[in-house]
């Protein structure tokens, strides 16, 4: 992943980071974002969306990126925010849930694997393969 990471432009990377602090400067802490400053949980938006466009993601191996994404995971916590995340929401709900029950749940997602999207994606390609000859 290095590699393709050192293909990207630093000056790039720069220029939208200094468009994000500039922005994050100029906006006051009291204003709540409008509908055009928000977008899907599953997208990236904004100043987020500028800096992923730069990264050439779709040539990494698929190993590699989840390699990445494990890693990011573990620094992060996310795993444990996700705990701390379900219990809130379902508590909230009236479901009282333990945190060690959750977390040995979520660990049973690993190695974020669903077959029946891996060989939807699979037919797609080879439709598309088929199609464009």
């Amino acid at each position: 992943l290095s590699e393709i990471v050192d293909e990207v432009d630093a000056a790039d990377l720069l220029e939208v980071a200094i468009d994000a602090r500039e922005a994050a400067q100029s906006t006051s802490a009291e204003q709540s974002p409008d509908a055009a400053d928000t977008c899907a949980a599953h997208e990236a938006c904004g100043f987020e969306a500028a800096l992923v466009a730069h990264l050439p993601i779709s040539e990494a191996p698929v190993e590699i990126l989840m390699q990445v994404l494990r890693k990011f995971t573990d620094e992060t916590r996310q795993m444990a925010l996700l705990v701390q995340i379900s219990r809130e929401l379902l508590g909230g709900a009236g479901v009282i849930l333990n945190d060690e029950a959750v977390a040995a749940a979520l660990q049973l997602v690993e190695p974020f694997k669903f077959s029946k999207a891996d060989d939807a994606r699979a037919a797609y390609s080879k439709a598309l393969a088929s199609i464009s000859g």
